[in-house]
């Protein structure tokens, strides 16, 4: 059962309404973008807009929006249990229509979209009044994460949402007697501030999708191994395969090629050993593992 306000409950017992689907993309990192699939743009709590591409603008004749883009959804996958529910939208942006600052088919392409929250509801209203129609009510529909997507210039844009069920999808039990530490760098229980193993520095010259040398830093070479090197004020992640010689060769490749003087981030990776997290981090005290254990393999005969 789903809940509905008074008011929009009223609305469907009246068996008289117009209705819209609503879809909200929060992106990592970025500012939440809301889009409807009517050809009306719809206002919901009298403050959050939903619109059909980017804010509407009248055309001359007043009876149509100047940048619009259709969107659509595919059957949604509810099942009993704790299997993943998924969904599939479509979009079919235009050039012009973007999402923090960039068109939507390069954002895509970008990842700026990589693990975004998704919330997609039904809205319902008496009938639709020009130019924004006040919704009396919605309805969520399903909620998730974008498990993946791909876009192309005639296919358009084709998202897949997991529900949150995914995030149950971990390896139990989750302690493990290994050599490795269990904590995750820069996490809670690891304690090491990111921050201060993370340097700013600029694209050099002669950079690929898949190397990129970096001006403004000099660390021996195997610094960064396993380390993060971010572009697009955190929006494009890439994690480092190699460091040597002032070069970052990544694991993935770009979807576009830096320019020289672009400003980049490297943060620091670990290998998870004691070593490491003694002589780099100087945290000993925070590492969970059990380095001296037998390795499985280990047979003792008497």
């Amino acid at each position: 059962m789903r809940a509905a306000s008074p008011a929009l409950t009223a609305l469907l017992a009246t068996r008289n309404f117009v209705m819209s689907d609503l879809f909200s993309f929060q992106p990592v990192g970025g500012a939440e973008v809301n889009l409807c699939s009517s050809q009306m743009a719809v206002v919901t709590n009298g403050a959050v807009s939903y619109f059909t591409g980017s804010p509407p603008v009248l055309s001359a004749d007043q009876t149509v929006f100047s940048s619009q883009f259709p969107i659509s959804r595919g059957q949604f996958s509810w099942k009993v249990g704790i299997d993943v529910d998924t969904a599939e939208l479509t979009l079919f942006p235009i050039p012009t229509d973007l999402i923090n600052g960039y068109p939507w088919l390069r954002a895509v392409n970008l990842g700026f979209l990589d693990c975004a929250d998704v919330v997609i509801s039904r809205a319902f209203a008496p009938a639709w009044t020009w130019p924004k129609t006040n919704i009396t009510g919605t309805v969520v529909m399903f909620s998730g994460r974008i498990a993946g997507q791909t876009a192309g210039r005639s296919t358009g844009i084709v998202i897949d949402v997991n529900s949150y069920v995914e995030l149950l999808n971990i390896q139990m039990p989750r302690n493990l007697y290994q050599a490795g530490c269990l904590h995750t760098l820069y996490d809670t229980g690891c304690g090491v501030s990111r921050a201060a193993f993370t340097s700013a520095a600029t694209v050099d010259a002669g950079a690929t999708l898949m190397s990129v040398p970096i001006a403004g830093i000099a660390q021996a070479d195997g610094y960064y191994d396993q380390g993060v090197l971010t572009l697009d004020n955190g929006l494009t992640r890439r994690t480092v395969k190699k460091w040597a010689g002032n070069v970052a060769t990544l694991v993935v490749p770009l979807y576009a090629l830096p320019a020289p003087g672009t400003a980049v981030s490297l943060i620091l990776g670990c290998d998870k050993q004691q070593a490491t997290c003694t002589n780099t981090f100087n945290n000993v005290a925070n590492f969970r593992a059990m380095p001296f254990i037998p390795a499985p393999e280990t047979s003792v005969s008497l």
